[in-house]
Protein backbone atom coordinates (compact mmCIF):
# COMPACT_ATOMS: atom_id res chain seq x y z
CA UNK A 1 0.00 0.00 0.00
CA UNK A 2 1.17 3.95 -0.55
CA UNK A 3 3.18 4.62 2.79
CA UNK A 4 1.28 7.30 5.05
CA UNK A 5 3.55 10.02 3.90
CA UNK A 6 3.19 13.78 5.61
CA UNK A 7 0.68 15.11 2.79
CA UNK A 8 -2.66 13.85 0.40
CA UNK A 9 -1.88 12.35 -2.98
CA UNK A 10 -3.69 13.74 -5.66
CA UNK A 11 -5.07 11.83 -8.53
CA UNK A 12 -6.33 13.18 -11.96
CA UNK A 13 -8.97 10.86 -13.63
CA UNK A 14 -9.29 10.40 -17.54
CA UNK A 15 -13.01 12.07 -17.41
CA UNK A 16 -10.66 15.06 -15.65
CA UNK A 17 -12.15 14.84 -12.15
CA UNK A 18 -9.72 15.17 -9.72
CA UNK A 19 -9.45 14.33 -5.43
CA UNK A 20 -7.04 14.10 -3.10
CA UNK A 21 -6.49 10.86 -1.08
CA UNK A 22 -5.02 10.56 2.39
CA UNK A 23 -3.77 7.27 3.66
CA UNK A 24 -3.89 6.50 7.00
CA UNK A 25 -1.66 3.42 7.87
CA UNK A 26 -2.24 3.11 10.94
CA UNK A 27 -6.82 3.49 11.11
CA UNK A 28 -6.23 1.20 8.16
CA UNK A 29 -8.30 3.99 5.82
CA UNK A 30 -7.98 6.08 3.44
CA UNK A 31 -9.75 9.65 3.24
CA UNK A 32 -10.89 10.63 0.08
CA UNK A 33 -11.25 14.55 -0.86
CA UNK A 34 -12.86 16.36 -3.76
CA UNK A 35 -13.50 19.75 -4.42
CA UNK A 36 -16.30 20.61 -2.48
CA UNK A 37 -17.55 17.73 -1.08
CA UNK A 38 -17.60 16.81 2.54
CA UNK A 39 -14.57 13.79 3.00
CA UNK A 40 -14.99 10.21 2.02
CA UNK A 41 -13.84 7.64 4.62
CA UNK A 42 -12.88 3.99 3.05
CA UNK A 43 -11.99 1.14 5.17
CA UNK A 44 -8.79 -0.48 3.85
CA UNK A 45 -10.06 -4.21 2.23
CA UNK A 46 -8.24 -7.34 1.53
CA UNK A 47 -6.33 -7.34 -1.53
CA UNK A 48 -4.29 -9.53 -3.69
CA UNK A 49 -2.00 -6.92 -4.66
CA UNK A 50 -1.89 -3.40 -4.90
CA UNK A 51 -4.59 -1.93 -1.79
CA UNK A 52 -7.91 -1.24 -1.49
CA UNK A 53 -10.29 0.84 0.31
CA UNK A 54 -13.99 0.82 0.07
CA UNK A 55 -17.33 1.58 1.93
CA UNK A 56 -21.06 1.00 1.27
CA UNK A 57 -20.91 3.78 -1.98
CA UNK A 58 -17.06 4.43 -2.79
CA UNK A 59 -13.98 1.92 -3.60
CA UNK A 60 -10.43 2.75 -4.55
CA UNK A 61 -8.36 0.37 -6.16
CA UNK A 62 -5.12 0.67 -6.80
CA UNK A 63 -1.28 -0.54 -7.83
CA UNK A 64 1.30 1.81 -8.14
CA UNK A 65 0.29 5.38 -9.66
CA UNK A 66 -2.55 3.87 -11.14
CA UNK A 67 -6.55 3.31 -9.25
CA UNK A 68 -9.67 2.90 -9.96
CA UNK A 69 -12.21 4.63 -8.46
CA UNK A 70 -15.55 2.92 -7.97
CA UNK A 71 -18.68 5.33 -7.92
CA UNK A 72 -22.84 4.66 -8.14
CA UNK A 73 -22.15 6.16 -12.11
CA UNK A 74 -19.55 3.89 -12.99
CA UNK A 75 -15.70 2.76 -12.62
CA UNK A 76 -13.15 5.57 -13.35
CA UNK A 77 -9.23 5.36 -14.31
CA UNK A 78 -7.24 7.48 -12.15
CA UNK A 79 -3.69 8.14 -12.23
CA UNK A 80 -1.66 9.82 -9.18
CA UNK A 81 -0.54 13.25 -10.24
CA UNK A 82 2.79 15.04 -9.49
CA UNK A 83 1.03 17.88 -8.46
CA UNK A 84 1.06 18.19 -4.94
CA UNK A 85 0.39 22.20 -4.70
CA UNK A 86 -3.07 21.30 -5.74
CA UNK A 87 -4.06 18.77 -3.46
CA UNK A 88 -4.30 21.16 -0.58
CA UNK A 89 -7.10 23.63 -2.61
CA UNK A 90 -9.32 20.13 -3.10
CA UNK A 91 -11.55 20.62 0.32
CA UNK A 92 -14.13 22.24 0.14
CA UNK A 93 -16.38 22.14 3.10
CA UNK A 94 -19.87 23.27 2.77
CA UNK A 95 -18.51 26.67 3.32
CA UNK A 96 -19.36 30.28 4.86
CA UNK A 97 -21.99 31.13 2.46
CA UNK A 98 -25.46 32.23 3.61
CA UNK A 99 -28.15 29.65 3.86
CA UNK A 100 -31.23 29.39 2.50
CA UNK A 101 -34.03 26.93 2.87
CA UNK A 102 -35.91 25.12 0.42
CA UNK A 103 -38.89 26.07 1.55
CA UNK A 104 -37.97 30.23 0.99
CA UNK A 105 -37.39 29.49 -2.03
CA UNK A 106 -40.87 29.80 -2.64
CA UNK A 107 -41.38 33.09 -2.08
CA UNK A 108 -39.09 34.05 -4.75
CA UNK A 109 -40.35 35.94 -7.94
CA UNK A 110 -41.27 34.36 -10.90
CA UNK A 111 -38.20 33.67 -13.40
CA UNK A 112 -36.48 31.83 -11.28
CA UNK A 113 -37.03 27.82 -11.78
CA UNK A 114 -35.50 27.19 -8.32
CA UNK A 115 -38.96 28.46 -6.97
CA UNK A 116 -40.36 25.00 -7.29
CA UNK A 117 -37.58 23.00 -6.40
CA UNK A 118 -39.44 21.35 -3.62
CA UNK A 119 -41.74 19.60 -5.55
CA UNK A 120 -39.56 19.10 -8.59
CA UNK A 121 -36.77 18.03 -5.83
CA UNK A 122 -37.55 14.28 -6.12
CA UNK A 123 -37.30 14.21 -10.01
CA UNK A 124 -33.56 16.66 -9.63
CA UNK A 125 -32.14 13.59 -7.58
CA UNK A 126 -33.25 10.83 -10.15
CA UNK A 127 -31.45 13.01 -12.87
CA UNK A 128 -28.57 13.55 -11.01
CA UNK A 129 -28.05 9.96 -10.93
CA UNK A 130 -28.50 9.41 -14.36
CA UNK A 131 -26.11 12.25 -16.00
CA UNK A 132 -22.76 10.97 -16.89
CA UNK A 133 -19.35 11.71 -15.77
CA UNK A 134 -18.53 13.32 -12.24
CA UNK A 135 -19.43 16.98 -10.35
CA UNK A 136 -23.02 17.12 -11.90
CA UNK A 137 -24.90 20.22 -11.17
CA UNK A 138 -28.61 21.19 -12.45
CA UNK A 139 -28.78 24.41 -14.64
CA UNK A 140 -32.40 24.22 -14.75
CA UNK A 141 -35.45 21.75 -14.21
CA UNK A 142 -39.07 22.75 -14.84
CA UNK A 143 -42.60 21.13 -14.64
CA UNK A 144 -43.67 19.78 -17.37
CA UNK A 145 -47.80 18.20 -18.81
CA UNK A 146 -48.36 14.82 -17.75
CA UNK A 147 -47.06 15.13 -14.08
CA UNK A 148 -43.11 14.83 -15.70
CA UNK A 149 -39.98 17.35 -14.90
CA UNK A 150 -37.21 18.18 -17.47
CA UNK A 151 -33.94 18.65 -16.27
CA UNK A 152 -30.95 20.24 -17.88
CA UNK A 153 -27.59 19.38 -15.90
CA UNK A 154 -24.00 20.09 -16.84
CA UNK A 155 -21.22 17.86 -15.61
CA UNK A 156 -17.74 19.07 -14.64
CA UNK A 157 -16.31 18.31 -18.58
CA UNK A 158 -19.17 21.20 -19.64
CA UNK A 159 -20.89 18.40 -21.03
CA UNK A 160 -24.79 19.02 -20.86
CA UNK A 161 -27.54 16.74 -20.34
CA UNK A 162 -31.65 16.94 -20.71
CA UNK A 163 -33.16 14.64 -18.78
CA UNK A 164 -37.16 13.94 -18.36
CA UNK A 165 -38.53 11.90 -15.88
CA UNK A 166 -41.36 11.59 -13.84
CA UNK A 167 -42.18 14.26 -10.70
CA UNK A 168 -42.14 12.03 -8.02
CA UNK A 169 -38.42 10.65 -9.56
CA UNK A 170 -39.73 7.08 -10.22
CA UNK A 171 -39.63 5.08 -13.27
CA UNK A 172 -37.89 5.97 -16.14
CA UNK A 173 -35.73 8.96 -16.66
CA UNK A 174 -35.21 9.00 -20.30
CA UNK A 175 -31.39 11.69 -20.71
CA UNK A 176 -30.03 13.05 -23.89
CA UNK A 177 -26.71 14.78 -24.59
CA UNK A 178 -27.91 18.62 -25.53
CA UNK A 179 -25.84 18.66 -28.88
CA UNK A 180 -25.56 22.29 -29.93
CA UNK A 181 -23.63 25.09 -27.72
CA UNK A 182 -27.11 27.19 -29.20
CA UNK A 183 -29.52 24.72 -27.48
CA UNK A 184 -29.86 27.36 -24.45
CA UNK A 185 -33.14 27.24 -22.10
CA UNK A 186 -34.82 30.20 -21.17
CA UNK A 187 -33.36 31.49 -17.70
CA UNK A 188 -30.61 28.48 -17.81
CA UNK A 189 -27.65 28.82 -15.57
CA UNK A 190 -29.20 31.97 -14.32
CA UNK A 191 -28.91 29.64 -10.94
CA UNK A 192 -26.81 26.25 -10.30
CA UNK A 193 -27.86 23.66 -8.14
CA UNK A 194 -24.51 21.43 -6.90
CA UNK A 195 -25.84 18.74 -4.49
CA UNK A 196 -23.96 18.40 -1.39
CA UNK A 197 -21.84 15.18 -2.95
CA UNK A 198 -20.75 17.53 -5.70
CA UNK A 199 -19.10 20.72 -5.83
CA UNK A 200 -20.02 24.10 -6.44
CA UNK A 201 -18.41 25.71 -9.50
CA UNK A 202 -15.36 27.53 -9.06
CA UNK A 203 -14.75 31.25 -9.92
CA UNK A 204 -15.70 34.98 -9.37
CA UNK A 205 -18.97 34.80 -11.37
CA UNK A 206 -20.82 32.86 -8.82
CA UNK A 207 -22.45 33.83 -5.87
CA UNK A 208 -23.18 30.70 -3.67
CA UNK A 209 -25.76 30.17 -1.02
CA UNK A 210 -25.50 26.89 1.49
CA UNK A 211 -29.54 25.37 0.56
CA UNK A 212 -31.55 23.29 3.66
CA UNK A 213 -34.40 20.98 3.35
CA UNK A 214 -35.93 20.64 7.11
CA UNK A 215 -32.26 21.57 8.43
CA UNK A 216 -30.84 19.33 6.36
CA UNK A 217 -27.62 20.36 4.19
CA UNK A 218 -28.68 19.29 0.44
CA UNK A 219 -26.93 21.39 -1.77
CA UNK A 220 -25.62 24.76 -3.15
CA UNK A 221 -27.44 27.15 -4.97
CA UNK A 222 -24.78 29.34 -6.70
CA UNK A 223 -26.43 32.64 -8.79
CA UNK A 224 -24.36 33.68 -12.09
CA UNK A 225 -23.40 36.97 -11.42
CA UNK A 226 -21.38 38.13 -14.91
Amino acid sequence: TPDSRSGPELFICDDKSRFAVTFDQDAKRAIVEFRGREPISLAQMPTGSGYGYGNEIYELRGKGADAIWTTPSGDFHCAVSSMPSEAASLTLAPGDFPVVSVEELKAQGDGVWTRYFDEMMPAITTCLAKNPGDLVSVLKAWPMNHGMVGVRTINGNGGRHDCLVPSDGLGTAQTELVETTTNILPGEDIVRFTPASGAYPDGDCFAHERLVQKGVFVGWLSEKTC
